[in-house]
């Protein structure tokens, strides 16, 4: 990931974009960088899927993944 992608995300997903979200999640998922984290990846998921963003919701099943706060975020 180009650094500059990944700052403009950030900075989207902490406003709540949800697509910015799952691309944030997907920076940190997978050894795609430097910046590898499923913890990381999942929490961004997790904020992305909680708004039906379809992508998030299947990265949470691929991975196995669950959101911390017990709440099915897979539809």
């Amino acid at each position: 990931y180009i650094e500059a992608e990944r700052a403009k995300w950030k900075e989207a997903a902490y406003s709540g974009d949800s697509e910015a979200q799952f691309r944030f999640a997907n920076s940190f998922c997978c050894g795609q960088s430097a910046y590898f984290s499923l913890e990381e990846a999942t929490t961004w998921w997790c904020r992305a899927a909680r708004q039906k963003h379809k992508g998030a919701q299947a990265a949470l099943k691929k991975h196995q993944a669950t959101c911390s706060d017990q709440q099915s975020a897979i539809s």
